[in-house]
């Protein structure tokens, strides 16, 4: 059975960093997001020490789905119900709310994130389907520094899938995703989220973010309403999000990934420049010097039938 927690707001101490053992944890901020949850958390399991799923306000199964989880693999998945209703992205009050208020994205993230019980820690999405070999190699890197990455974090991004009527793809307009907000980090009270006007945002400061690599397939465009159901369109028209679908719509083109990794062979090899670069831009272009090679032989189809397979067994 997951726990409930309501009225809950994060002070640094909550992280426990003492009482934490070498390992990783993953945490799942869910809600409706029973397309992919137990094809996200089955394809990662198996890397990581513990995931931890917080669910607030679903209407689908996903909560169903998560208690499922915590059934089938007692030792490594818990649950947790987050009671208070959370205000979508892209609403205006952020703009004026505290980081710790029970009704904002950033404090139920940092609920989230108190939860784990690891030195490393990432923020998983419910609709991340894990490239095994990728995120392997990542672990293995974070594990044989006994899980300690003081003040780097180690940054990963992922394909934009969608399905047309030629069939599975890569969104043409937008293949990639992940430009430093997806990552491992060690946990200390320095790392935690704090709210601004448009999102939560991951305190990195004092982190030097370095990308590593290409580990996950993101399948947020697969879901019902193209992964825009959860910000409360018709209330908030002027959202940001309310942009973001109106783009969509008007580009949804798919191309195979060979023709995404083509374009992407033209680019100049010189990844050292990437040190040079503002961070975020530095990840884009390492990660562009780099995509060739860690997405070579990858086949989508074949990783989503394997992330079903996984999911279904009992």
């Amino acid at each position: 059975m997951s726990q409930t927690v309501r009225q809950y707001r994060f002070k640094p101490s909550d992280l426990h960093i003492p009482q934490r053992q070498p390992g990783i944890s993953a945490f799942v901020r869910v809600r409706n997001g029973e397309t992919f949850l137990a094809q996200a958390v089955c394809s990662h399991l198996p890397y990581f020490d513990e995931i931890v799923i917080v669910h607030n306000q679903c209407t689908d199964r996903s909560a169903v789905i998560a208690e499922s989880l915590q059934r089938r693999f007692p030792q490594k998945v818990r649950v947790y119900h987050y009671e208070d209703a959370v205000l979508p992205l892209g609403d205006p009050a952020y703009a004026q709310m505290p980081m710790d208020a029970p009704e904002s994205m950033g404090n139920y993230s940092n609920f989230a994130l108190a939860c784990t019980r690891y030195t490393v820690a990432t923020k998983l999405d419910d609709d991340h389907i894990a490239i095994p070999d990728r995120v392997a190699r990542v672990v293995q890197t974070i594990r044989a520094r006994d899980c300690r990455l003081g003040a780097e974090m180690l940054c990963v991004s992922g394909f934009n899938l969608y399905q047309d009527a030629a069939g599975l793809g890569v969104l043409a307009s937008t293949p990639l995703v992940g430009n430093g907000d997806h990552g491992y980090f060690e946990v200390s009270e320095q790392t935690y989220f704090r709210n601004s006007a448009r999102h939560e945002v991951f305190n990195h400061r004092h982190l030097s973010r370095r990308y590593v690599d290409l580990t996950y397939l993101h399948g947020k465009y697969l879901k019902p309403e193209f992964g825009f159901g959860n910000y409360d369109l018709k209330r908030l028209p002027d959202s940001r999000f309310a942009r973001k679908r109106a783009k969509f719509e008007q580009d949804h083109r798919v191309e195979p990934l060979a023709a995404v990794l083509e374009r992407y062979e033209r680019w100049p090899r010189w990844p050292q420049l990437a040190r040079l670069m503002p961070s975020k831009w530095g990840i884009r272009w390492a990660r562009a010097c780099q995509l060739a090679e860690q997405a070579h032989g990858l086949d989508l189809n074949h990783l989503m039938q394997a992330a079903e397979r996984c999911a279904s067994e009992p």
